[in-house]
């Protein structure tokens, strides 16, 4: 008679470290579908913030911080600084673009004037972005 081979026991450890992979991996699942059916939608929400000023030995370079508080990606994102004299004539602008821009998130970037920007008010804004 052919003797039968039991198959090894397998440990303990190694059923939690599967369990546990498979709560992680069903939980992953479950958010994503969630996110597809009841994740916001909204439009990109770009929001700008100046968060700094620096002298350059030529330049002056203000850094803002570009938020995207919308429920969706944004792509090519331009923004623009002006600087307004006391009148609110534009002396000077400058332009800078962000590649991409995911939902809820926020990136740096640096606006390159030539004239000292303490001097003047400044003003932020969006110009546009493309769906990506």
């Amino acid at each position: 008679m052919a003797s039968k081979k039991t198959p090894p026991d397998i440990p303990l450890i190694e059923w939690i470290v599967g369990g546990i992979g498979l709560v992680l991996v069903t939980s992953m699942i479950a958010l994503l579908a969630y996110e597809e059916i009841a994740g916001d939608s909204s439009p990109p929400d770009v929001v700008l913030k100046i968060q700094s000023r620096h002298h350059l030995q030529q330049n002056q370079v203000i850094s803002v911080t570009v938020m995207n508080q919308g429920g969706e990606p944004a792509s090519t994102v331009k923004i623009q600084g002006e600087l307004l004299n006391e009148q609110g004539d534009v002396v000077e602008s400058a332009l800078s673009e962000i590649d991409y821009l995911p939902a809820r998130s926020e990136r740096e970037a640096g606006l390159i004037f030539t004239r000292p920007t303490e001097n003047f008010q400044v003003k932020l804004r969006a110009l546009g972005y493309e769906k990506p």
